[in-house]
């Protein structure tokens, strides 16, 4: 569903905004100012909000947003690199895992992870994050290996890497 935001709903504080949404929607909002965890039917609500209502959780998120970090907001400009689709699970998780013996079945080597690794770098990225299938016969030592080559290469560069299905 694509929502889009007024934008003259900038010039609205967000304790007004609250006072024009439905009781059920401000009172969520109200938990969630008030520091409380929301419940599952409360974060669906609020998943599911429109017109008013949107403007509210705009305005609430944008205040817990201030209340927590203050003014500073920062992005971080990711590259997601998968180092192979070969899976033995099947589960329908990622969308792209592929046997072994299929023929659009891939496996990137250290070497190239490393030079998109590199790649993303020039483009402005500052983490990768790797992932990638369950293939049967993989050596351990694989996961290690590509974190230390890229550690070794570019230093700086966050790595956000493996799922515990990839490394127990």
């Amino acid at each position: 569903m694509l929502r889009t935001i007024n934008l003259e709903w900038g010039e609205i504080s967000w304790d007004r905004a609250l006072t024009a949404a439905s009781p059920n929607v401000a009172g969520a909002l109200e938990k969630a100012l008030a520091g409380n965890d929301l419940s599952f039917e409360e974060g669906l609500l609020l998943a599911t909000v429109e017109g008013k209502n949107l403007l509210a959780l705009v305005k609430v998120a944008d205040e817990l947003r201030r209340r927590a970090v203050g003014e500073r907001i920062t992005y971080v400009v990711n590259r997601n690199l998968n180092f192979t689709n070969i899976c033995i699970v099947g589960c329908a998780f990622c969308g792209f895992g592929r046997g072994a013996d299929s023929p659009d079945a891939y496996f990137h080597s250290t070497d190239a992870l490393l030079a998109k690794s590199v790649e993303a770098v020039e483009h402005g990225a500052t983490e990768v994050c790797i992932q990638g299938g369950l293939p049967k016969d993989l050596n351990g030592y694989y996961y290690v290996e590509l974190l230390r080559a890229i550690k070794a290469r570019l230093p700086e560069l966050h790595v956000h890497a493996y799922s515990p299905m990839e490394i127990t």
